[in-house]
């Protein structure tokens, strides 16, 4: 089990640091006592109730690329131990498929969940969208030789092709699947990508029910979302809830790796519905989540996804070429007034960006012609091409418009 540390809202940097490759930040100093609730990865679960210990001492992640935010994850034996790292600290949690067998995830005091007013939130009609979308969320079963666990994942192809997150199948040795319809059927392991913590593994089944995959990169903070997956192993198929995107391009570390540009959300997840889909009011999925927030009282209302354009062309990289690669531009920008696009703040001597002229300054405000209102849809946007594609950027520069020509290198 992993316990997550992140700062609360109000201590995020004003400025994401850098697409990609910035220098590695000095570890923060560990707290002698609890300073918040702590992040948890939403992950698989558990069979039996562990007394809180003391917190286990930080690991040293690994540096990634861009930073929109900061989190850090550390190692802990315990569901609701509270790690200090720093003053006013918030956390995920992330459950793997194998941590600790014969534990259960249960928390007290589960924090509400976001109020609603019926079966429509904010004009969402959160009923259809459940009844369309379920028959596409299966709970994934895996066991090896750290033990069983559960998680959930998202039909995506009608042939069985299914995605999920890496810490939901890492150390499988077997998987079975779920239907809602109540089919149990053995799955193989496609290919993973620890990087972004996505997975694809198949069932051998033609006409499957399947989720329609969407975009994140015109979500705006605020607009209403649905969040599908199978918490805690419970039977009787996904489990429906609803909220807000609160925040977007927001970086969560775990002990091995750095998860960048997550869509934050307040929609009800828990342990066991990583994997699963966040959805917009459309029904269109958005994002894979990955992890939750939550304290040793209960969940914080704070879980994040990985954006769908990313999971996707991740996707079609491993069943494609059996590994992903991703690609970097070279700078460090900001959101621009009144979404008005990405604002580059520092441009890396001698990456793809500097190569084709971009200058501090400039905003960024279409890629190929396809519009980003903010620095995390620019990201996103990016991180759907294979490195080596050359994109045209649309940047205003001084009041003018332009076109740059930009070559993505490979990270």
């Amino acid at each position: 089990m992993n316990d997550w540390t992140a700062p609360m809202p109000g201590n995020i940097p004003p400025l994401p640091p850098r697409y990609e490759k910035p220098a590695p930040p000095s570890a923060p100093a560990a707290d002698p006592a609890p300073q918040g609730p702590v992040p948890h990865r939403a992950g698989e679960t558990p069979n039996h109730v562990t007394a809180p210990q003391a917190p286990v001492p930080p690991q040293a992640p690994r540096q990634r690329r861009e930073r929109t935010g900061s989190a850090r994850v550390f190692a802990a034996a315990i569901v609701a131990a509270v790690v200090g790292a720093a003053a006013a600290l918030s956390g995920a949690w992330g459950l793997g498929a194998f941590d600790k067998p014969g534990t259960t995830t249960v928390v007290k005091e589960q924090a509400q969940p976001a109020a609603s007013a019926g079966p429509s939130f904010k004009g969402t009609d959160v009923v259809g969208i459940a009844e369309r979308v379920r028959p596409a969320i299966v709970n994934i079963q895996v066991a090896g030789s750290k033990g069983q666990g559960s998680g959930s994942g998202v039909i995506f192809t009608d042939d069985g092709l299914i995605m999920t997150n890496n810490h939901v199948v890492e150390g499988a040795q077997k998987m079975q699947v779920q239907t809602t319809d109540g089919k149990t059927l053995p799955a193989t392991l496609v290919g993973t990508d620890p990087e972004t913590d996505i997975a694809i593994i198949k069932v051998e089944a033609s006409g499957l029910p399947k989720a329609q995959l969407g975009t994140a990169t015109q979500l705006q903070i605020g607009q209403p979302v649905v969040a599908i997956g199978n918490p805690l192993g419970l039977e009787g198929g996904p489990s429906v809830s609803e909220g807000i995107v609160s925040a977007l391009g927001r970086e969560v570390r775990t002990d091995d790796s750095v998860l960048v540009d997550m869509i934050q959300t307040d929609a009800a997840i828990s342990p066991g519905s990583s994997g699963g889909a966040l959805l917009d009011a459309d029904g269109n999925v958005i994002g894979v989540t990955t992890a939750i927030g939550v304290s040793d009282a209960g969940a914080e209302g704070i879980g994040f996804a990985t954006p769908i354009d990313v999971a996707h062309k991740v996707a079609n990289d491993i069943v494609d070429h059996g590994k992903a690669d991703h690609p970097f531009l070279g700078i460090r920008g900001v959101d621009a007034a009144n979404n008005g696009g990405a604002q580059v703040v520092d441009v890396t001597s001698g990456g793809p960006a500097s190569q084709a002229g971009l200058q501090k300054d400039d905003v960024v405000t279409a890629v190929n012609g396809d519009p980003v209102t903010t620095m995390s849809g620019l990201k996103v946007k990016l991180r759907t091409f294979d490195p080596g594609t050359e994109v045209t950027l649309e940047i205003n520069r001084g009041g003018s418009t332009k076109d740059v020509l930009v070559t993505l290198g490979k990270d």
